[in-house]
C-alpha cells in the first residue's frame, strides 16, 4: 500500500494538495514507479516478492559501469521541510548504493553509503541539500556506480521513505547541572521541534535509566525543565522522549547524570579501578575514576576538567587529560596513558569545576619491559624521517582504509599479513563508519559515543597487528556544503556558521580547542595513533572554494600548534590539498608536507611513455619535499585508478605502476610508502599487488632511516633510471631499465661516498630473492660495480650497501675499473681496483695476499706492478699515451685465480673541452644560440665529464615558440684524419631529439639524430659514415667542415624547456672497427662471455670473450624475436682470451643478444643499440 503526507497550499481562485511525504512499502504487488530500461536489465531485474522489492543484480564485462533503475513517486514531492529519504535495504553482496535524486529545478544529491553482503536488514537514513526548495522528482539508483568490477547477488528494498515521511524525531544535546543540591536544570534540542506535542522527563538514581511509569517524573512542552525533587548528595540520571501530536514515541535521548553538590562543595576524586598494575612499555593503562563534581556537560572543560599528573621513574612529569567514556551507556571517567620508562610511575587525578579544584591521592603502578617501540615522530638525528619514541626507525607502508574497516582476513588482518605496518582513516559518515566524532546525534560540544566506541576499537585492533593509523579529523567533506562530495549538513558545526566562515569563524574555533583536547585525552596514548591528518584535501571545501585561503591556511597552523602544545606524546601533524597541488605555504605550518598524487593531475614527464612518467613524478615529489622542507615528505592519497595510461585495476600495467612508485619514492627519500587509495577497492588490492606490497616491506624495514644522516646520491647506470640515498655507513637505491627489458650487466657507478669497503646487497623487488652480494671499494668517491646477472630477465633492481664484513682466505681476484674507455691522451687515468676475495665473494681483509699486474696493449701502469696487501684489495693507475686501441689488465698472484680487464683507447682531436673560457660573454661569443630560439649557453662547474667546467645549454621549444632550439660554433682545424665524432653529454630525458650537424656550406650539411632517452651522463660516439647527407650524392670529407650545430627539436617529445649538458666535444682518429681483432694466450679456468662494452652504443661495440681450452666456438647475433642477425665468429680457437669489435650500421635501434656457443655451452649477453 502506498502512502502520503500532504499540506494545503491557498491561492486565489485555487486550492491542492502538495505532496510532501510519500511510503513506498511494496505492499500491493505492483512496481508503479520502478523502472528499468531494457538495455539495463542487462545488470538489474526488479521484482515485487512477499511486499518487499527483490533486485537480481548480476554485473558481468557487458554492463555499463552506470546502468541504473529508477523511481518516480505519483507526484512530485516537496522536500523543503524534512530533506530526507531512508531505505531497508538487505543484500547477499557486499554493493555500494547510491541513490541520485533529481529535483524539478535540475539540481541533484549524489548519496552514497556502503551495504555489506551479510543478507541483514540495515536502515539507511539520506540527508538532502541540493533541493533549493524545488520537489523532488525521481530518483536514479546504482549499485556498484562507475566500477567495471564483475559481481553479483540479491538485493532487496522495504520502507523506501521520502520526505516528511522520512522524518524520525530525536532528542538532543541533553544537558544537567546541578543548580544547588536541591535543584537540577535540564535542557535540550529536537531536529523537528514544531512536530512535537510534548516531552516525557525520566529520571532514576541507578544508571541506565529505563523509561517507564515508574522512571517518569513530569511533561513538559519547552525543551528545558528544572528538577525541584533532587536531595543533595546523591547522583541521578535523566532521559527525554518526545511525543508527536498523533502520541507516537521517539526514542530516548542519550543519558546524562548529575552529582547534586552543595554550594561550593569541592570536587571529589579517586581511582576505582585500573586495567591493571602491571603494564608493559607503550601499553595502555587505564584508570576509571569515581567523580563527584558540579557540571552539566561533561565533555566541556571549561565546566569540568579532569587531568592526571604522572611521574616517570626519571622523574619527568606527564600532563595528560581525563575525558569522559558513555560508550554504550559507560557513564565513566577515564585517565588513558602509556608508560615509555620501566619502573614506578606515580601519578594523582585532579578534577576542577565552578566551585574549585579537587585532587586525589597518590597512586602508582608498575611499567615493565614489552617488544612495543611506541608512538612515532620526527627522527631529531634525520628530520626526514620518522622513529619510533624508543629510537627505532619507522619506515611506514599501507594503504589508505578511510571506512568499513574490519579486522578480518580481508581487513586488517590483511594488511598485517602483507607487511603492512600504517594505514589512514576518515573520520567521516560512509561506509559504515556512524557519524562524525563531533555529530548532530551528539550535538555541538559534546562526542558522539558511537563514533568514539568505533575508533577505540580500530585502534585496539591496529595495536594487536603493529600498525599505525593516519586519523584525518577533517575530511574536506566534512567541511563543504557545495563543493566535491559535502556532508556539511551532517555537521553540527553548521548551527553557529556557514562552511565558508568555518576557519575565521571564533565560535567554531572554541568548540574545536574542546574536540581536539578530547581526542588527545582519548587516543593520543595508543601507539597505534600515528599522525593527526588535521584536514584532508582542504581545496575541497566551502572556505577555500570562497578565496579564504588566507584563513584557511592561519587555521591549519593554529590547530597544528593546538597539538604541538597539549599533545604530549609528540604525534606528528599534516594537512593537504587534492592531487596536482603542491601546498608550500601550507607545509610550512605542520610536521608533515603530504601531496596527494593522482597522476592525470601532473604533466607527464616523458610523453608517450606513461609507466617511465609516473616514476618519475614520484621520484620528482620526493626530491623536492628535500630540497625545500627538512621535514618527513609523505604521499597522504596516491594511486587509485587516475593514471598516465588509464591502466586498468589488476593488469599487469597497473601492477608496473604500484612497484615502480613505491620503490621510486623510497630511492628519492620519501619518509614512507605512498597511501594507496583506497584499501575498500578490492578490484585494485589483487593478490598480486598485496605480494608487491609485502616485498616492498620486507626489504625497506632493514635500514636505520632515523639515524643516518642521508642526502640524494649522484648514481649513474647507462640506458637506466636510477635512484639513490647515501649516508656515511649505508647507501640504497632503485635501479630500473629505461625500456623496462634488463638491468643485469651494466655499469654502476655512486659517488659520494667514503673510501672504504662496501658489501653490496643486490635484490629482485618482485620477489624479494637475493640476487648477488659484491665487495667494492670507493674510490676517490665514486663506488662502482657491475649489476649482477640473474636467472632471468630483470627490469629493475634494489640495491643495499654497507660497510663490508670482513672474509675469510683469499681464493680468487677481481678486477674493476672506472672508467673502462678513454682517450689517447697522457691526461686521461683509469682507477684500477684488484679485490681479493674468498670463495664466498667477501673482501679477504687481514690475509696477505701479493699481485702481479701485467698490461698488454697501449698506456702505461704507474707504480710497482707487484703489490703485497692485507686490505682485501690494491690499487693502481692506467695513464693512457697517445696510442689507441685495447689495452688488457692482467692479474695474478700465488694460490688464486686471476682475472684480466680490458679498456677501450680512443684517438681524439679535441674541439672543445670549455676549459679556455672565463665567462659566460665569452662562452656565449663563439657558441652562438640559433637565430630566434630560445637558447642560452652557461659554464657549469658542478655537472662536467672532468675538469673545471662544462657548456649548459637551456632551451625551450613549442608551446606557442619555435619547434627548435640550438647552438652552433665554427670548426676550426685539421679534421682530415677524422673517423668519429664524440661528445659528453647529460641528456634531459625529455624524449626529443638532438640533432647533430656537420656543415661543409650553409647549403650542405650532415646529420644524425640521437635520442634523448635518459637522463644518465654518457659518452656518444659517432662513425663519420653515419651521418646522413642533406643533398644526393654528397660525400662527407672531413678536413672540409666548417661548422658545429646542436640542434633540439621535439621528436618523440612534447614541447617545453629542457637543460643539456656538454663536455669533451671532439673527433676521434679511430674507429673500434680499425681495432684488430685480438688474441691473449693467457690461463682461463672457465668459458667467459664478458658484458658488451660500451653498452648501450650507437654503431659499433667491442665483444670480449675467453676460452679454457682448445675448441670450436660460434659467436651470433639475434634479435629480441630471436631471429639470427649475424654470424660474427665460427672458427676454433686455442685457449686464450679474445677481443672482436662489432659493427651494427645495418641495423635499426633495439635490443640484441649476443650468444657464444661451443660444444659444452651456451653462454649470452645483452646489449642495446641506439640510433
Amino acid at each position: 500500500m502506498k502512502r502520503l503526507v500532504c499540506i494545503l497550499i491557498a491561492i486565489p481562485f485555487c486550492l491542492w494538495a502538495q505532496l510532501t511525504g510519500w511510503v513506498e512499502d511494496f505492499n500491493d504487488n505492483s512496481l508503479t514507479g520502478w523502472n528499468v530500461t531494457e538495455e539495463h536489465q542487462r545488470t538489474y531485474r526488479l521484482a515485487e516478492e512477499d511486499s518487499i522489492l527483490k533486485i537480481t543484480y548480476t554485473r558481468t564485462s557487458a554492463s555499463w559501469e552506470w546502468d541504473n533503475f529508477n523511481y518516480t513517486p505519483p507526484q512530485p514531492i516537496s522536500v523543503s521541510e524534512t530533506p530526507a529519504i531512508s531505505v531497508r535495504v538487505r543484500s547477499t553482496v557486499a554493493t555500494q548504493l547510491t541513490f541520485k535524486p533529481i529535483y524539478q529545478s535540475g539540481a541533484n544529491d549524489w548519496l552514497q553509503e556502503n551495504i555489506p553482503g551479510d543478507n541483514a536488514w540495515h536502515e539507511i537514513e539520506f540527508q538532502l541539500t541540493a533541493h533549493g526548495g524545488s520537489p523532488l522528482q525521481i530518483i536514479y539508483i546504482y549499485l556498484d556506480g562507475g566500477s567495471t568490477t564483475p559481481s553479483s547477488g540479491i538485493v532487496f528494498f522495504d520502507d523506501l521513505k521520502i520526505g516528511d515521511a522520512a522524518r524520525k524525531i530525536k532528542v538532543l544535546n541533553l544537558q544537567a547541572m546541578a543548580l544547588d543540591s536541591n535543584r537540577v536544570e535540564l535542557s535540550w534540542s529536537c531536529n523537528y521541534p514544531r512536530f512535537v506535542a510534548y516531552y516525557q522527563i525520566f529520571r532514576s538514581e541507578t544508571a541506565n535509566c529505563t523509561p517507564s511509569v515508574l522512571t517518569l517524573i513530569d511533561t513538559t512542552a519547552q525543551t528545558s525543565y528544572q528538577d525541584t525533587t533532587v536531595v543533595p548528595h546523591h547522583t541521578y540520571f535523566y532521559k527525554i522522549i518526545a511525543i508527536d501530536p498523533f502520541g507516537v514515541s521517539s526514542s530516548p535521548s542519550s543519558e546524562v547524570k548529575v552529582y547534586t553538590a552543595s554550594s561550593g562543595e569541592l570536587p571529589h576524586v579517586e581511582v576505582l579501578s585500573i586495567n591493571a598494575q602491571q603494564v608493559g612499555l607503550y601499553e595502555k593503562f587505564e584508570a576509571v575514576l569515581l567523580l563527584h563534581a558540579v557540571y552539566q556537560n561533561p565533555y566541556d572543560p571549561d565546566e569540568i576538567d579532569v587531568r592526571a599528573r604522572f611521574i616517570s621513574p626519571s622523574g619527568k612529569i606527564w600532563e595528560i587529560f581525563g575525558f569522559y567514556d558513555n560508550y554504550k551507556n559507560r557513564d565513566q571517567w577515564k585517565i588513558r596513558f602509556s608508560p615509555n620508562e620501566v619502573g614506578t610511575w606515580k601519578y594523582t587525578i585532579q578534577a576542577t569545576d565552578r566551585y574549585g579544584t579537587g585532587q586525589s591521592a597518590e597512586y602508582t603502578f608498575q611499567a615493565i619491559p614489552s617488544l612495543h617501540h611506541g608512538w612515532i615522530r620526527v627522527s631529531p638525528d634525520n628530520p626526514h624521517y620518522l622513529m619510533h619514541d624508543d629510537g627505532t626507525s619507522f619506515y611506514g607502508v599501507g594503504p589508505y582504509y578511510p571506512w568499513s574497516v574490519n579486522n578480518g582476513s580481508t581487513g586488517l588482518g590483511a594488511l598485517e599479513t602483507y607487511g603492512a605496518n600504517q594505514f589512514g582513516y576518515w573520520n567521516i559518515t560512509y561506509g559504515g563508519e556512524g557519524n562524525l566524532i563531533e555529530s548532530l546525534d551528539s550535538g555541538l560540544g559534546r562526542y558522539d559515543q558511537n563514533k568514539c566506541g568505533r575508533i577505540d576499537q580500530i585502534l585496539e585492533w591496529a595495536e594487536s597487528r603493529n600498525l599505525v593509523m593516519m586519523l584525518a579529523i577533517w575530511p574536506h567533506d566534512a567541511l563543504s556544503a557545495t563543493v566535491w562530495a559535502h556532508i556539511w549538513h551532517l555537521n553540527p558545526y553548521n548551527q553557529i556558521c556557514n562552511a565558508r566562515d568555518f576557519y575565521e569563524s571564533e565560535t567554531a574555533w572554541k568548540y574545536q580547542e574542546k574536540q581536539y583536547r578530547y581526542l588527545i585525552a582519548r587516543w593520543g596514548f595508543s601507539r597505534s595513533l600515528g599522525i593527526w591528518e588535521i584536514v584532508n584535501e582542504i581545496n575541497g571545501t566551502d572556505g577555500w572554494q570562497a578565496g579564504k585561503r588566507k584563513e584557511a591556511l592561519e587555521w591549519v597552523q593554529k590547530v597544528h600548534q593546538f597539538f604541538k602544545m597539549y599533545d604530549p606524546y609528540g604525534h606528528p601533524t599534516t594537512a593537504s590539498q587534492s592531487g596536482g597541488v603542491y601546498w608550500k605555504e601550507g607545509y610550512h605550518v605542520v610536521d608533515l608536507p603530504n601531496v596527494h598524487l593522482y597522476e592525470k593531475s601532473w604533466t607527464p614527464h616523458y610523453s608517450g611513455d606513461p609507466l617511465r612518467s609516473s616514476l618519475w613524478i614520484y621520484g620528482e615529489i620526493a626530491r623536492q619535499f628535500w630540497k625545500d622542507f627538512e621535514k618527513p615528505g609523505i604521499l597522504g592519497e596516491a594511486g587509485a585508478l587516475d593514471n598516465y595510461g588509464n591502466f586498468s585495476a589488476g593488469s599487469p600495467e597497473y601492477l608496473i605502476m604500484y612497484h615502480n612508485a613505491h620503490w621510486a619514492s623510497w630511492a628519492n627519500g620519501l619518509a614512507c610508502a605512498p597511501f594507496w587509495w583506497d584499501f575498500t577497492t578490492k578490484s585494485i588490492f589483487t593478490p598480486e599487488l598485496m605480494n608487491q606490497m609485502r616485498i616492498f616491506s620486507n626489504i625497506v624495514k632493514t635500514i636505520d632511516y632515523a639515524h643516518i644522516p642521508f642526502s640524494h646520491a649522484l648514481i649513474s647506470v647507462s640506458g637506466c633510471d636510477a635512484y639513490a640515498m647515501e649516508g656515511d655507513t649505508t647507501a640504497f637505491g632503485w635501479i630500473r631499465d629505461i625500456q623496462g627489458k634488463n638491468v643485469c650487466g651494466q655499469l654502476f657507478a655512486l659517488q659520494g661516498l667514503e673510501d672504504v669497503p662496501y658489501g653490496i646487497l643486490w635484490l629482485n623487488p618482485w620477489t624479494g630473492d637475493t640476487v648477488k652480494v659484491t665487495n667494492r671499494v670507493s674510490m676517490q668517491g665514486v663506488l662502482v660495480d657491475q649489476i649482477p646477472e640473474y636467472s632471468q630477465n630483470l627490469m629493475d633492481i634494489v640495491f643495499i650497501a654497507k660497510r663490508a664484513e670482513k672474509g675469510g682466505m683469499p681464493y680468487r681476484l677481481e678486477l674493476m675499473a672506472y672508467p673502462t674507455e678513454l682517450f689517447s691522451d697522457t691526461s686521461y687515468t683509469s682507477q684500477i681496483t684488484c679485490f681479493v676475495l674468498d670463495q664466498n665473494g667477501r673482501l679477504s681483509m687481514g690475509q696477505e695476499q701479493a699481485i702481479t699486474l701485467r698490461l698488454e696493449g697501449p698506456g702505461t701502469l704507474e707504480g710497482s706492478h707487484l703489490i703485497s696487501t692485507t686490505l682485501g684489495y690494491a690499487q693502481f693507475v692506467f695513464r693512457a699515451d697517445p696510442r689507441a686501441g685495447i689495452a688488457q689488465v692482467i692479474a695474478s698472484g700465488r694460490g688464486v685465480i686471476g682475472d684480466t680487464l680490458t679498456l677501450v683507447i680512443h684517438k681524439f682531436l679535441q674541439i672543445d673541452d670549455f676549459e679556455a673560457y672565463h665567462s659566460n660573454a665569452e662562452l656565449a661569443t663563439l657558441w652562438q644560440k640559433r637565430y630566434g630560439t630560445e637558447t642560452e649557453v652557461f659554464l657549469d662547474s658542478n655537472i662536467k665529464a672532468e675538469g673545471n667546467y662544462a657548456m649548459r645549454v637551456e632551451y625551450r621549444i613549442g608551446n606557442g615558440g619555435l619547434s627548435y632550439a640550438g647552438v652552433s660554433r665554427s670548426l676550426q682545424g685539421d679534421w682530415s684524419k677524422a673517423k668519429s665524432f664524440a661528445f659528453w653529454l647529460k641528456p634531459d630525458g625529455s624524449g626529443r631529439t638532438l640533432n647533430i650537424r656537420l656543415y661543409e656550406s650553409e647549403a650542405r650539411y650532415w646529420y644524425y639524430d640521437f635520442p634523448l632517452l635518459s637522463s644518465d651522463s654518457m659518452t656518444v660516439i659517432i662513425p663519420l659514415d653515419q651521418f646522413k647527407a642533406n643533398a644526393i650524392g654528397a660525400t662527407l670529407q672531413p678536413d672540409r667542415l666548417n661548422r658545429l650545430v646542436f640542434n633540439i627539436t621535439q621528436g618523440q617529445g612534447s614541447g617545453g624547456s629542457g637543460i643539456l649538458y656538454f663536455d669533451q666535444i671532439q673527433f676521434l682518429s679511430a674507429r673500434l672497427s680499425d681495432i684488430a681483432e685480438t688474441q691473449k694466450p693467457q690461463s682461463v679456468f672457465s668459458l667467459q662471455l664478458y658484458p658488451i662494452y660500451p653498452n648501450p652504443f650507437n654503431y659499433e661495440t667491442v665483444i670480449r670473450y675467453a676460452v679454457p681450452q682448445a675448441e670450436h666456438v660460434e659467436i651470433t647475433v639475434y634479435n629480441v624475436k630471436g631471429q639470427q642477425v649475424e654470424v660474427l665468429v665460427d672458427k676454433n680457437h686455442s685457449p686464450g682470451e679474445y677481443c672482436i669489435p662489432w659493427i651494427a650500421e645495418s641495423l635499426s635501434t633495439g635490443l640484441y643478444l649476443i650468444q657464444l656457443k661451443t660444444m659444452h655451452q651456451v653462454l649470452v649477453q645483452k646489449c642495446i643499440l641506439l640510433k
